[in-house]
């Protein structure tokens, strides 16, 4: 299920850098600074469109969706954990 997420996500990326900012909640000079940071670790490439050169698609590399992948199990297994805890705190809402 997650990767047919993940490859929804993917195929629906924005392809302006301000919209991604606001998403991050930054500003457009640090998402392009983050964006970088993950190029330069193979995390993510950059994919400028044909017709329009101020137009960049974002796709994560095969890098980055392993990366994301264990990043994904690892929050759903600390979910499991916490599960009961959070129950119980629900219910006494």
């Amino acid at each position: 299920m997650l990767p047919l997420r993940r490859k929804r996500l993917q195929s629906q990326l924005p392809r302006r850098s301000r919209y991604r900012s606001q998403r991050l909640l930054l500003r457009p000079h640090s998402a392009t600074e983050l964006v970088d940071r993950m190029v330069k670790l193979d995390l993510v490439t950059r994919v400028t469109s044909q017709g329009d050169r101020r137009q960049v698609t974002v796709r994560l590399t095969r890098k980055g969706e392993q990366l994301l992948t264990g990043l994904s199990e690892t929050h759903r297994a600390e979910l499991r954990r916490l599960r009961p805890l959070l129950s119980e705190l629900m219910s006494k809402l």
